[in-house]
């Protein structure tokens, strides 16, 4: 996955390896912000108003389900933000879970340039 969006242009940011001012300054600059559910997507607050957030969620984990935790979403409609989730197939239960790149490759491919 880091491969794949890095060949979209994607810098790979660590938010717990930023300070503060780090994360601020840094998705106050994104065009796009992609990432498995998580913390660190809470950082979509600092983004420009026309910067997407894509978030990656597996089908079938009880705490990162789609339909259990809505909160990115909601961040997205506070803040304006287009938003999407892809959701990934894995075993009921299992902690374990991937993306199709296939199928990340061509929403990427999709997005306007910027």
């Amino acid at each position: 996955l880091i491969d794949l969006v890095a060949g979209f242009g994607f810098e790979i940011v660590d938010p717990a390896a930023l300070d503060l001012a780090g994360q601020v300054q840094t998705f106050a600059d994104t065009a796009c912000i992609l990432g498995p559910h998580g913390a660190g997507l809470v950082n979509a607050a600092f983004a420009p108003p026309d910067a997407d957030l894509i978030e990656l969620r597996p089908l079938n984990r009880p705490e990162q389900s789609p339909m259990s935790n809505q909160s990115f979403r909601r961040l997205a409609a506070l803040m304006g933000l287009p938003y999407g989730a892809m959701v990934f197939d894995n075993a009921p239960g299992a902690d374990a879970w991937s993306v199709d790149l296939a199928r990340v490759g061509r929403l990427l491919d999709r997005l306007p340039p910027r």
